[in-house]
């Protein structure tokens, strides 16, 4: 959006823009549910695996809430505050709660030549590179511990 905008190339015809204030959800549960019984395992190189995993686990969690906190205290407030919401459209049109989020385009348009603004999107856009990649090596982790696990176990 920001290199369109600087480019002076219309940027609010983008079908996604609403989901500039989308958050996703991360919500691991194997620490929550396992890290008690993971301490007492005495195999120690299964244990230490794991407690490895739960550490990167936590590098996700902590990048999550980085990337949870621009979205939250940061973009959704500034949309309010400069009324970017087409709450018309969203309360009497054809919109249901999953479509997408109506934003007036004119006043985005607006917004993007304000230097906050766009130093909003960059930060989001970093935590959503940073979040995306931690995500990927936790899935690739997860699926090399199971296989490790599954050796160990037979």
């Amino acid at each position: 959006m920001i290199a369109r905008a600087i480019d002076g190339k219309n940027i609010v015809n983008d079908v996604a823009t609403g989901l500039v204030r989308y958050s996703s959800d991360f919500r691991p549960i194997s620490q929550r549910n396992h890290s008690q019984s993971v301490s007492n395992l005495e195999n120690e190189v299964t244990r230490e695996l794991l407690q490895n995993y739960f550490l990167k686990e936590d590098g996700v969690k902590d990048i999550f809430l980085e990337y949870e906190t621009v979205i939250h205290n940061r973009i959704r407030p500034y949309f309010a505050e400069f009324g970017m919401h087409d709450l018309k459209s969203h309360y009497l049109g054809e919109v249901n709660d999953t479509g997408p989020v109506l934003l007036y385009p004119n006043i985005i348009e607006e917004q993007l030549r304000q230097t906050i603004f766009q130093q909003l999107l960059f930060e989001r856009r970093l935590k959503t590179g940073a979040f995306k990649t931690r995500l990927t090596e936790i899935k690739e982790d997860n699926h090399e511990l199971i296989s490790i696990l599954e050796l160990n176990n037979n």
